[in-house]
């Protein structure tokens, strides 16, 4: 049912509710899109980049001692992991040719 006709069946305070209702939900949609895409690249680069930092031989034990070394910084401990992740999939990337890191289009 188009929109027009329910706020023809309804009164209008009733299509007013309705219209901040869609106003509210529907603008904001694209930029949640392109938060949500940034968002999810971030997170998918970080992903990768712990997945090859556990895939190679005790390459563990240089993110242990990145941890440690920041460790007197607060919360950089947590951090530090994660951005090292990062940076091992992008170099990872980068150096194997998969593009993510090069091409205009990624970001």
């Amino acid at each position: 049912m188009k929109f027009a006709k329910i706020c023809k069946a309804l009164g209008d305070a009733e299509c007013r509710l309705y219209n901040h209702l869609y106003d509210f939900l529907v603008n904001p949609a694209p930029y949640l899109m392109k938060i949500l895409a940034v968002v999810g690249t971030m997170a998918m680069f970080l992903v990768g980049g712990g997945i090859v930092v556990h895939s190679v031989p005790n390459s563990h034990d240089i993110v242990h001692a990145i941890t440690e070394s920041v460790a007197t910084i607060p919360t950089a401990d947590v951090i530090a992991p994660t951005l090292f992740n990062g940076v091992v999939c992008c170099s990872w990337c980068g150096c194997f040719g998969c593009g993510h890191c090069r091409t205009k289009s990624a970001w």
